[in-house]
């Protein structure tokens, strides 16, 4: 059974600095727990309840429901979970040089809402994608509600955190309102800029394109607009 000292180490890592502090983050439910162990991650803990049969793991430990609710960041709390250690890629002191050269690359500005971020990455990793770049402000990749919404899908996406200003401007293209219409691009060459709603990207990049629409709609949430941007890239590739 876990000590008091083991549980109080485990929630911790419910909060960005817990996790830094102890280098290892939350994985919640099946589906999650089984891609985390496909990516080959170091699995240091596996957490279950009675009722739920656990993959092989190096450590298994069952708990009580109980318990599993007060570990668990979710309204309901999943029938098992993991601590994993952190993924070679992450807090790397500097960012890959090649990020700026990419052909094509998603830079992520000011996203803070975990669902968004977490559906991105999945969507980054349908499309083929391997990497993507977030401004420093952007919430944590690895926030348990991250990890949940990515369905896995962030154990195969490098999330590299760096200062949009250290990218080269003239590589940077926003996706604004008053951009050029995305539909009328023969290419989609070079770092794509995508944020908020209420976090105007525009001022950090040359160039500009949109996503039509003719609604009433003011805006489109930024993971909609990067499901979209995604989709076409992938068309004209």
């Amino acid at each position: 059974m876990l000590s008091k000292n083991q549980f109080k180490l485990f929630k911790s890592l419910k909060s960005k600095k817990g996790r830094v502090e102890h280098g290892a983050f939350l994985v919640e439910g099946v589906k999650s727990v089984e891609e985390a162990l496909k990516a080959n991650l170091e699995i240091e803990c596996v957490l279950h309840v009675a009722s739920v049969t656990p993959p092989q793991a190096s450590r298994v430990e069952l708990i009580e429901e109980a318990d599993m609710k007060f570990l668990s960041s979710l309204s309901t709390p999943p029938g098992l979970m993991a601590v994993v250690r952190f993924p070679h890629w992450y807090q790397s002191a500097n960012f890959p040089a090649d990020l700026a050269s990419a052909e094509f690359l998603l830079v992520l500005d000011g996203i803070r809402d975990p669902g968004n971020l977490g559906t991105i990455i999945r969507t980054a990793d349908w499309f083929g994608h391997t990497r993507i770049a977030l401004s420093k402000d952007c919430v944590d990749c690895l926030n348990p509600k991250v990890v949940q919404a990515s369905m896995g899908s962030v154990f195969r996406i490098e999330c590299h955190y760096l200062n949009i200003e250290d990218l080269p401007q003239e590589r940077l293209v926003a996706l604004d309102l008053n951009g050029d219409n995305l539909y009328q691009e023969t290419s989609l060459n070079g770092l794509y800029v995508i944020g908020s709603e209420s976090h105007g990207v525009r001022h950090h990049c040359d160039k500009a394109i949109t996503i039509p629409g003719k609604g009433k709609a003011e805006s489109l949430n930024a993971a909609v607009s990067a499901s979209i941007l995604l989709s076409q890239q992938f068309s004209l590739a």
